[in-house]
């Protein structure tokens, strides 16, 4: 007996990921750490993750909102959660702790984050750790 599920169930993410269209389940990985120094890190982003920032602070409140809204409180529940989420969610989720991370809650300085990324595409993001980065 075998299983036939008609393609059109499914569509692309980006990178060969399919999202369910019954469900909308976006399934991603979490983000590496490629390389990094004192000031800056470079992170591998998948599918799944949205990268915007904004030059205006109360648009960057506005993302940090969201994760407060959201109600996840780590990593794993961004990266379960079947949704495409921001990467300035994982961002503060992951380095919130690690002093070496000092504009991970920057809103001032947009996470961190030095450009962006479409959401279905995979690639590196500049990432800056501390003011000098």
């Amino acid at each position: 007996l075998s299983l036939f599920i008609p393609s059109t169930l499914f569509f692309p993410v980006g990178d060969g990921a399919m999202a369910d269209r019954r469900t909308g389940f976006i399934p991603k990985e979490e983000p590496k750490v490629l390389w990094q120094d004192r000031h800056i890190a470079v992170l591998s982003k998948g599918p799944g993750w949205l990268v915007t920032i904004s030059r205006f602070r109360e648009q960057n409140k506005a993302i940090l909102r969201q994760l407060e809204a959201s109600r996840i409180q780590d990593v794993s529940g961004l990266v379960t959660s079947g949704k495409t989420e921001h990467l300035a969610h994982f961002v503060i989720l992951r380095f919130q702790t690690a002093s070496e991370f000092e504009l991970s809650d920057s809103v001032e300085h947009e996470f961190g984050i030095a450009h962006r990324l479409d959401v279905d595409t995979s690639g590196a993001i500049l990432l800056g750790k501390t003011v000098e980065g």
